[in-house]
């Protein structure tokens, strides 16, 4: 093979994923008047130090290995090296800083609930927006494209695919450094990869995602000291655009082995270094000063402060308290951006993007008479998303199912208006609602049924609307929104009826949703739905590498997670994102688990 590419790429088809694109970077490239809340001072208590204890790696080093071209599955049984690009800054929207706009701390907001630190246990907003400023996986969608159909090398930087497309060798970056001094290792990314895929977990520890990878991942080993091979059980059709997402960081296992996790303790590679926590009022971290990036981050340091008023948002906004809203995600609400679009500040940016993210309403499966599908049919038949619109004052989405509006895998209109749910016409539905009851043995409904979801203007709504409609059947929805720690714990536990929440979505693959959410055993199966012929046709699309062919076998999955109710989804998210004109390269792309979370371009024009 020819020499090792730095930089490489492949064409796609949009958001449609017709294909995909890698792409190696050799270097990165009327509302009553506010009386703001001041800002928390911090106090910060620093998390246990960490004493480094590498352990030496202990692999044979291979007498011959031809050095990898990147090259990509794109299916149907060929393998296409990826042509060279070579990006510059110049790709960036506000260019390199000049010299005297280098450093500074950025001021923003991070909401949701950051109960420990640990990426790999984890799939809670509160923890991405925050911790993964200090990690790095081995390759991540880029923060360059704002259509999400770029993979950027970052801790591996290139790799390649053998002709029967379930061996993947990654190269690993050379002279990476943990946070604690510690160079990263083959034996790191081996022991972080297993951890992902749930291999080998000591007691207590779980893996958030490791469904994704559960009958794909054969095994991972180490080649020698800078190659790392992931062998797959059959030609994977997502795996990729799956590792992709953000929080596949690469651990130091030394830490992990001393602690027993990562839950209060932060060493990685990324742009920044952490530095202190203070529970429900801020996050701070500082320039890593010996990031694998040369010349990144253009920030001295990033300082999140835990703000969900969104009253408090806004005087703090402008009175230039903060710089920006959450820079990860869940930026503001619709109204909030209403006010700040209706006072035209001078120097105020408001923006409103599509993400993958999706609002829903989850029915407990397991618990009776919800564990009768038809019931829950009859429920979903009854949640009219029109009418939600007009209820939702706090969100803003786009009406949708299980997969991302207008992507490859979406079903036609009129194949939408067959499944429960989506038929235009409403009292027909009504009707159709109150038949199931009945042959539930539930004529005229008769139901009380806890809704729970976090706190706040999104619950309320959300409580109010199923309501109303419910009522048309005879079920009563008896409101329970409680602090979102403790819906997150419900959830998690199952402990609920219904139950509202959002979730962002990390890849517009039907993973993203259904491989998470919606199969038997799934990291964030809060509702506990399990159908042999959902998991069927799951595993089924995984190994269609043909897209087309691939987008048959998703679109009847789609109907039967549908059909089975248990995830009713109302939409897909749209995002308000507010900031002063000063901050400048912050870059929104359509998941908010890209490399553009990590702020590592941002720079402060002031």
């Amino acid at each position: 093979m020819g020499r090792l590419q730095r930089c490489a790429r492949f064409a796609v088809g949009g958001l449609a994923l017709a294909g995909l694109v890698l792409l190696a970077c050799a270097r990165a490239q009327p509302t009553p008047a506010l009386s703001p809340t001041p800002l928390p001072s911090p106090q910060a208590t620093p998390l246990p130090a960490v004493t480094p204890s590498p352990t030496p790696l202990a692999v044979a080093t291979p007498t011959s290995l031809p050095t990898p071209t990147p090259t990509v599955f794109l299916g149907g049984g060929a393998l296409t090296p990826v042509a060279v690009v070579t990006p510059s800054t110049a790709a960036l929207p506000d260019g390199e800083p000049p010299p005297n706009r280098r450093g500074g701390v950025l001021r923003g907001t991070w909401s949701g609930t950051l109960r420990h630190f640990d990426m790999h246990q984890v799939g809670e907003l509160g923890t991405w927006n925050a911790v993964n400023l200090i990690y790095n996986p081995l390759f991540e969608w880029s923060a360059l494209d704002r259509k999400q159909e770029t993979i950027a090398p970052e801790l591996a930087e290139a790799w390649e695919v053998s002709p029967d497309g379930t061996r993947y060798t990654f190269k690993l970056r050379q002279g990476v450094q943990f946070h604690d001094g510690t160079p990263v290792t083959v034996d790191d990314v081996v022991f972080s990869l297993n951890r992902v895929y749930g291999r080998n977990l000591p007691p207590g520890t779980v893996s958030a995602r490791a469904e994704w990878f559960a009958d794909m991942v054969d095994k991972v080993e180490a080649l020698g000291p800078d190659r790392v091979v992931v062998t797959l059980r059959f030609p994977s059709a997502n795996f990729m655009t799956l590792m992709a997402e953000g929080w596949h960081v690469i651990v130091p296992k030394h830490v992990v082995e001393k602690q027993g996790d990562l839950k209060t303790v932060a060493v990685g590679t990324g742009p920044f270094v952490f530095k202190s926590f203070v529970p429900n009022q801020s996050f701070e971290v500082t320039r890593n000063p010996n990031y694998w990036r040369q010349g990144l981050p253009y920030l001295d340091g990033v300082v999140l402060y835990n703000i969900t008023d969104q009253t408090t948002v806004l005087g703090a906004l402008l009175t230039k308290r903060l710089d920006m809203a959450n820079p990860a995600g869940q930026n503001i609400e619709p109204r909030t951006a209403e006010e700040l679009r209706r006072r035209n500040v001078p120097g105020m940016v408001v923006e409103e993007n599509p993400r993958l993210g999706v609002y829903s309403i989850l029915i407990q499966t397991t618990k009776k008479p919800l564990d009768d599908i038809r019931v829950r049919q009859a429920i979903n038949e009854a949640l009219n998303r029109e009418e939600y619109q007009k209820f939702a004052k706090a969100i803003k989405f786009k009406i949708g199912g299980a997969v991302f509006p207008g992507s490859v895998w979406d079903l036609p209109q009129a194949e939408w208006e067959q499944l429960p749910g989506y038929g235009p016409n409403y009292e027909a539905r009504l009707a159709r609602a109150k038949q199931l009851l009945a042959d539930a043995g539930l004529p005229g409904g008769g139901l009380t049924l806890e809704m729970t979801g976090s706190a706040g203007p999104a619950c309320d709504d959300a409580q109010e609307a199923m309501r109303t409609m419910l009522a048309r059947i005879g079920i009563t929805v008896k409101p329970a929104c409680t602090p979102t720690t403790d819906a997150r714990v419900r959830e998690e536990e199952g402990r609920f009826d219904l139950h509202y929440q959002g979730y962002g979505i990390s890849s517009i693959d039907p993973a993203g949703v259904i491989g998470t959410h919606m199969v038997c055993g799934g990291g964030r199966n809060f509702s506990r739905m399990c159908s042999p012929r959902i998991d069927e046709l799951y595993r089924q699309q995984i190994s269609v590498l043909d897209l087309q062919e691939r987008a048959k076998v998703v679109r009847e999955l789609v109907k039967e997670v549908t059909r089975f109710s248990g995830m009713n989804i109302i939409g897909w998210y749209v995002e308000f994102f507010a900031k002063w004109g000063y901050v400048k390269n912050h870059i929104v792309t359509p998941s908010r688990y890209t490399a553009a979370a990590k702020l590592e371009w941002v720079w402060l024009d002031k």
